[in-house]
């Protein structure tokens, strides 16, 4: 075979194999972003009931993932969305606080992630509350 007809091959080839992987490696990569959002909500649940069932006072620091992502929080939910480098948002949204006391969640209970960001989430007059410092 002459160079040019490796070349062709060759890059052919290679062709072929990114094709067939691109699809197995986004569906992974997929899952992951879905596991991270999961791990995350079900962590600052968990934060929240401790913080709830804690005297008044008491407060904890919860570090963000360092991602591009959007913390909701509510009365009962935490919704979780976030965005990888390339394709549409993934959302994970857990139910798991199970304070009866009010949560006061900054504006509109909505946090962005972001290297070096800390939420502070602490218990005042029976209330929690959560902060973005």
């Amino acid at each position: 075979m002459e160079p040019l007809e490796w070349i062709f091959v060759t890059t052919f080839l290679t062709l072929v194999f990114i094709v067939f992987a691109v699809n197995p490696l986004q569906v992974a990569i997929g899952e992951a972003v879905q596991n991270s959002a999961q791990l995350q909500s079900q962590r600052l649940a968990s934060v929240i009931n401790i913080v709830q069932s804690s005297p008044d006072g008491t407060t904890y620091r919860f570090d963000m993932p360092n991602a591009n992502c959007r913390v909701r929080i509510t009365n009962g939910l935490i919704h979780m969305s976030i965005t990888p480098v390339a394709g549409a948002d993934i959302s994970y949204t857990v139910s798991g606080i199970k304070t009866p006391t009010v949560i006061n969640a900054g504006v509109n209970g909505e946090f962005m992630c972001r290297a070096n960001r800390i939420l502070e989430i602490r218990k005042r007059n029976g209330a929690v509350e959560i902060s973005s410092i």
